[in-house]
């Protein structure tokens, strides 16, 4: 996604909510100074200068952001008022998926998602349940909803309500550096460490693993914290460095209100080599 990209793509509905339409993007989500409370004159915020002019992205994956300069009767007339602004990845798992398991037997299972960390958790609910029931923490994950039972072989415990000592959340291991060979039960689990990283150009770096990374064509990285620019080395730069690693500061990262993120990722897709390292 390029300029001309963001002038040929168009609104999604069903990939956003409130910025749905044209003319809802160029009457609610103007760039404004905010002087609503709390006042902030020092940024420009795109909701028209009004907190109500929300967007809801309402799948994860990666997205592009993009900004037309200029309007004119509501519309972006002009093609080259399109600047794309970054690419940011939308954390949460993909739609769609399915899974499908005897009944009265022990399982487990994976899934697909973007961002996810080991801090994530799975719940399973009943058909008839809905995710934001019981404000955002629905109780159909009960045994008496489900029949499930977790942490099976031992202890092998009912799922209890929400409030409960067991609610049902399962945990999430995602493959990462710490998060190597994990067991069944996503512990015990070895480290494998990059060990040589190898800018080839603006669009491809080479990375080596310890040992086979077991990652597929497509899959999505960032980098740690471990990578650095090397003291001295004139070329490297903070921002080289961020688009490195996939991780970018957020302008105000140093000075928002604490609630806000710090942070945000635009993945990396890897392609593999016959190297499985």
């Amino acid at each position: 996604m390029d300029d001309d990209g963001c002038a040929l793509a168009g609104y999604n509905s069903q990939f956003t909510e409130g910025l749905a339409n044209e003319v809802a993007a160029s009457m609610n989500y103007l760039g404004r100074r905010q002087t609503q409370t709390p006042p902030d004159l020092q940024k420009i915020i795109f909701n028209s200068d009004s907190f109500v002019n929300a967007i809801t992205v309402t799948s994860a994956g990666t997205l592009a952001v993009c900004y037309c300069a200029v309007t004119e009767d509501n519309m972006c007339r002009v093609q080259s008022n399109w600047k794309l602004v970054t690419h940011m990845t939308i954390k949460g798992p993909k739609l769609n998926q399915r899974w499908m398991f005897s009944t009265n037997v022990v399982f487990r299972f994976s899934y697909e998602g973007y961002g996810l960390t080991s801090a994530d958790t799975i719940r399973v609910i009943s058909a008839d349940g809905k995710c934001t029931d019981d404000n955002f923490n629905p109780n159909t994950a009960a045994f008496a909803y489900t029949a499930l039972k977790v942490k099976c072989p031992v202890p092998c415990t009912e799922v209890g309500l929400s409030n409960s000592d067991e609610p049902g959340d399962l945990s999430t291991k995602p493959l990462a550096d710490d998060a190597y060979m994990c067991d069944v039960n996503n512990e015990n689990c070895e480290t494998n460490d990059i060990t040589h990283v190898k800018v080839i150009n603006e669009q491809l770096t080479e990375i080596t693993f310890q040992f086979n990374h077991g990652m597929l064509n497509g899959d999505e990285i960032t980098l740690g914290d471990n990578i650095y620019c090397a003291p001295g080395d004139p070329v490297c730069t903070p921002e080289m460095l961020s688009a490195l690693k996939g991780v970018y500061d957020f302008a105000d990262h140093e000075t928002n209100s604490g609630t806000a993120p710090n942070t945000y990722m635009a993945t990396h897709k890897l392609y593999t080599t016959s190297n499985k390292r």
